[in-house]
């Protein structure tokens, strides 16, 4: 995947709908306002509206049936007394006007006002016909309710000045009272809600502005918004093992392609020598099956290196129901290790040197004979190269099978303490300026991949080396 994939991953996780984390942030305090905005805006309506409909309620309804029960109540209580007063109180003031009778037919004398009435009407009364309503009276406008009962007309004038100072009063202040603490309520919910998301806003700034290629680095990058709540501290958590893992794919990569390179360059080496002998003038492919024979091997073992290292690459290994892990077998390491010394004594063209196997048990192991050619070829591989320059004759590697371990000795120009510290670090290389070649002919990888299979399958791998001594490296399968 390499850095550019991870970046892809990573601009995925950050901005799923392809949004930066500031636009993201401003939506978020953009729906929060439009919310509480949208909220108190609600509130608003609907208490004005009550309010409205009160008051509807109140002066259609409800005065309007007092008045109308004020009416009938007087003209009961007329009937019963004829000298009964006009009721005149502080909110209602009551005018009664007699009507002359109406003119006989082909009369053409107009009706007119009974001289008898009881009281003057205000012209502005006496212009009303019967039903409800308001007129302007004396600048205001009071509520007026006319009604006729045989020639006489009522006039009752209701003014609601003091009851609207009492609607004021213990309607109106209470209710805004009450508006006041919703909309601090709602205001101090805003608020909250901000602290809730600032955590939110400020790791996503944190993982936008991350720009480093490592994905390791984020990790330790978003841990500063720790300690905010338990949510917070979850995703932080969730983000540092999400990256850890895609840090852990780009290793996974580097590494293969890194070992692919370095185990396939000992079987290239054996093709080309095979073909190179094959192309010699007069060299006959059918008299030579052997060759042909080991180009085919070499071909199946290179194919084997790269199904084990693409294996190795994964996030996990392959588990059977049986509980034994990837392509594994019962593998003969004797016969393992004498395959192998062959094909790398041909390889790096040191028959010269002597190498001794001594099987003092017969090492069978349930494990994947691939990756036991890896481990050895390249144990093999460094012995036969630092042995190289050991004085002429003395060069001899001697190889131990036990019941639950192999030794190989070499007898090399070994190491120092400064350089065994380093010697299973990628792309390290011994160098030995007395030796003709120098000594560092490859990459520096083949201990490096041998400690990540021995760790990878838990074998153990000890080395003891000392400087113009030679190295022992031994390998321990219980």
């Amino acid at each position: 995947m390499g850095t550019l994939g991870f970046a892809r991953v990573m601009s995925a996780v950050r901005s799923p709908a392809r949004l930066t984390a500031k636009s993201a942030h401003e939506g978020i305090q953009r729906r929060l306002i439009k919310v509480f905005a949208l909220q108190a805006a609600l509130v608003s309506a609907a208490t004005m509206l009550g309010v409205y409909t009160a008051y509807i309620v109140a002066e259609q309804v409800l005065v309007r049936q007092a008045l109308e029960g004020e009416a009938a109540h007087f003209r009961e209580m007329r009937e019963a007394n004829p000298d009964f007063q006009l009721p005149y109180t502080q909110n209602m003031r009551v005018y009664l006007k007699t009507m002359a009778p109406e003119p006989a037919f082909g009369d053409l004398a107009p009706s007119v006002e009974d001289p008898t009435a009881e009281a003057e009407v205000p012209a502005e009364l006496a212009k009303l016909e019967p039903g409800y309503g308001r007129v302007e009276l004396h600048g205001r406008e009071p509520l007026v309710l006319v009604t006729d009962e045989g020639n006489q007309r009522l006039y009752l004038v209701f003014r609601e000045d003091q009851i609207s100072k009492l609607a004021f009063f213990f309607g109106v202040a209470p209710l805004t009272l009450v508006l006041i603490l919703i909309y601090t309520a709602s205001w101090f919910t805003f608020r909250q809600s901000q602290r809730v998301i600032s955590p939110v806003s400020n790791l996503a700034r944190l993982v936008e502005d991350s720009t480093r290629g490592d994905a390791g680095s984020l990790g330790e990058v978003i841990q500063a918004c720790r300690g905010e709540n338990a949510d917070i501290d979850s995703l932080v958590q969730a983000l540092t093992h999400y990256s850890e893992r895609i840090a852990g794919f780009i290793t996974r990569e580097r590494n293969f392609t890194r070992d692919a390179s370095h185990e396939l360059r000992t079987p290239l080496s054996v093709i080309k020598a095979c073909v190179d002998v094959l192309q010699q003038p007069g060299a006959n492919p059918e008299r030579n099956p052997e060759l042909i024979q080991r180009i085919r091997d070499t071909v199946l073992q290179m194919e084997g290196i790269i199904e084990t290292l693409l294996r190795l690459a994964r996030e996990s290994d392959v588990i059977r129901a049986d509980g034994i892990k990837g392509e594994q077998a019962l593998v003969d390491v004797g016969a393992v290790i004498r395959s192998v010394l062959q094909q790398t004594q041909k390889a790096l063209k040191a028959e010269h040197i002597e190498v001794r196997v001594h099987e003092q048990a017969q090492l069978t192991l349930m494990a994947e004979e691939t990756a036991l050619r890896i481990i050895f070829g390249n144990l093999l591989k460094n012995a036969l190269t630092y042995s190289a320059g050991a004085p002429a004759g003395s060069a001899s590697i001697e190889v131990t099978i036990g019941r639950d371990r192999v030794v190989i000795a070499d007898s090399g120009v070994g190491m120092s303490q400064a350089q065994m510290e380093r010697a299973f670090e990628p792309f390290y290389r011994v160098r030995d300026e007395r030796s003709a070649e120098g000594l560092a002919t490859g990459y520096g990888l083949g201990l490096s991949i041998v400690s990540g299979l021995c760790s990878r399958f838990g074998y153990r791998l000890d080395a003891e080396s000392a400087e113009g001594e030679g190295t022992t490296m031994t390998i321990h399968f219980s």
